[in-house]
């Protein structure tokens, strides 16, 4: 059996994939099987045997109810939230989408891309144009209406979200192989899809050539991954995109300026600030539980249901305590991250400082601790499914390319491949409340190998891009919610008179682009911030 190895400060852990390595080499990929409908199906097929143990460990499943999970830095989900509740328009297709824009092909077919637009506010030519990047998640409506409802407002523009390549209905191909993925699923893929998209609309929209009075000015927007296309855009194809808008972007982490075991570490530093004695807390219920799984002689279905796992949706990879003690801490840990991402406004209602309570109940044991705050979301009233933090297809593992989680269905198994390729994660030190597992490329490499057939390239991006100098870049703007673990990976300074960063004490994981829309709740720096943007990007229209 092809394994894993990884060291949690205890020993070495093995993880036995499902498959062979006989089985990763060309994995012909069924777009719509991975879609979230087919999670249900990947239930289905769990074994008699585990079926047994969750009678014997005593568990009556009356239904199971799943949900996507949310990726992390990737973090808060991509779409389907949208300003007002409801959906609004119709989504558009640009059917004309270059399959391969480096080595194209004239016998591949053009694809359609889906996107949304909002015309409501626009003057016509010669006025803005504000293209929101979609990223990790299906993109059902415009996302971010501080762009839609304001921005676009203040400077009668018209706004476009498009979605990205390979997730939502944006397929380039329905039945893609792994090799097709290792061609068409990259950053500059998604670059070039926006940049021909870009001109067909300034086209369709009268837009005259840069330097007439009908020009249409180009201002990209995103927030996390989405960010980090919104800046790209600006830095490698500044002809096209006048003004770069990026929010909680992890550019330091992608150009390896920064440790990878910060992310986690301040998600724990933020958890202490808003429950003080949470990160002790967590620890030490954590530690106890896995010192306790490690010992134990029972078998996994019963250590499962003391920490209220439904025993039935334990996948089958897990087939020993080692191995289930990795995936549910990284389940937990998962989970804290994205409570993190969300801890906005800051109070004691937010998800981040309910879950530091359950750990610093003194009347639980730790067991029940990790328990209620598996199920803290109401999702899981009866036992905790994990089947929502596994991603489909062979090999797929809780324990994925990207340790902020990448979650379950069609999305999840995207987003693992791409993590597996260019995009590296993080991992957990002894300084964060989490049980110690350092990321290491060895562990990368081995798990994306058996996954997909690939190895991550982790220089790639920045030798391509150059994005680890941004001296000679102008009319860059970069956002960042100090509370957000992501800002250990952006950049939080200015680094010239146009490129500039405005950061937020009581922000979260692009907060300034919520998903809801501005309300009283807001806090005074996110208010004065919008301000502040929206003030920044009136000078640079004007000097465009």
């Amino acid at each position: 059996m092809f394994s894993n190895r990884d060291t949690l400060g205890y020993g070495s852990i093995e993880v036995r994939h499902p498959r062979g390595d006989e089985g990763h080499h060309e994995l012909e990929v069924d777009a719509d099987s991975l879609s979230e409908k087919s999670v249900d199906n990947h239930r289905n097929s769990l074994t008699s045997t585990r079926r047994l143990l969750g009678i014997v460990g005593g568990v009556c499943l009356l239904s199971i109810v799943y949900s996507v999970a949310i990726r992390g830095h990737g973090k808060v989900t991509s779409g389907g939230v949208h300003y007002d509740g409801t959906m609004v328009d119709e989504p558009f297709y640009y059917k004309e989408q270059t399959l391969d824009h480096f080595t194209p092909n004239k016998d591949e077919a053009p694809w359609a891309q889906r996107y949304y637009q909002d015309d409501k506010y626009f003057a016509g030519p010669g006025h803005p144009i504000f293209v929101i990047m979609g990223g990790e998640d299906a993109v059902n409506g415009i996302l971010y209406p501080f762009v839609s409802k304001h921005l676009a407002k203040r400077f009668r523009a018209h706004t476009l979200c498009l979605e990205h390549r390979f997730y939502g209905k944006s397929k380039p191909l329905k039945h893609p192989s792994t090799a097709d993925l290792r061609r068409l699923l990259s950053p500059a893929q998604a670059l070039a899809d926006a940049v021909q998209f870009i001109e067909y609309k300034r086209k369709q929209l009268g837009c005259g050539n840069k330097g007439t009075k009908s020009y249409c000015p180009v201002v990209t927007v995103g927030g996390s991954y989405p960010g980090f296309l919104s800046a790209l855009l600006r830095i490698v194809y500044p002809d096209v995109v006048d003004i770069g808008y990026a929010s909680s972007a992890p550019l330091h982490l992608y150009s390896h300026r920064v440790n990878k075991a910060a992310y986690f570490e301040k998600v724990t530093q933020v958890a202490e600030q808003a429950s003080r004695g949470c990160a002790g807390a967590v620890k030490n219920a954590l530690m106890d539980v896995t010192e306790k799984l490690l010992a134990s002689k029972r078998s996994v279905a019963e250590v499962a249901f003391d920490l209220g796992v439904c025993v039935a949706t334990i996948p089958d990879y897990i087939m020993d305590n080692e191995i289930f003690q990795q995936e549910i801490m990284m389940v937990v840990s998962t989970h804290f991250a994205e409570y993190n991402m969300g801890y906005y406004p800051p109070g004691p209602d937010q998800d981040l400082v309910q879950g530091c309570l359950i750990f610093q109940d003194t009347k639980s044991s730790s067991e029940q601790k990790v328990s209620n705050f598996l199920r803290l979301r109401e999702d899981f009233d009866e036992c905790f499914d994990m089947q929502t933090e596994l991603p489909p297809g062979p090999n797929g593992t809780i324990s994925a390319s990207d340790w902020s989680g990448v979650g379950d269905g069609h999305s999840g198994y995207m987003w693992d491949f791409q993590s597996c390729t260019l995009l590296p994660e993080c991992g957990m030190s002894d300084a964060s409340m989490f049980p110690p597992r350092p990321w290491t490329i060895e562990w990368e490499t081995q798990h994306c190998q058996v996954r997909f057939g690939v190895e991550p390239n982790l220089r790639q991006l920045v030798d391509e891009f150059g994005f680890a100098d941004l001296s000679n870049v102008t009319h860059l703007l970069f956002t960042n919610g100090i509370n957000d673990g992501w800002s250990v990976a952006s950049i939080l300074t200015d680094l010239s008179e146009s490129v500039k960063a405005i950061n937020f004490v009581s922000g979260a994981h692009h907060s300034d682009l919520s998903h809801v829309d501005l309300s009283e709740h807001d806090t005074e720096d996110i208010k004065a911030g919008h301000a502040a943007i929206s003030d920044l990007l009136h000078d640079w229209l004007n000097s465009v």
